[in-house]
């Protein structure tokens, strides 16, 4: 089993080909959930790459 890779959600945006906005508000809708945040009050949300990459092959933007 390979390492988890994740993905700030600057890369998630760059995925799918939309806002880093975008990506923020797909977290909070639900659609996507972080594994990780980065310490401190503006520490960034962090994604795993395979449930990113899976979520945009079947179409979710």
């Amino acid at each position: 089993m390979e390492p988890q890779q994740l993905l700030p959600a600057h890369e998630v945006a760059r995925i799918w080909g939309v806002n880093r906005s975008t990506v923020h508000r797909r977290r909070l809708a639900g659609v996507i959930t972080p594994v990780a945040k980065v310490p401190g009050k503006t520490g960034a949300y962090l994604y795993d790459r395979a449930e990113i990459e899976h979520l945009a092959k079947a179409g979710v933007k």
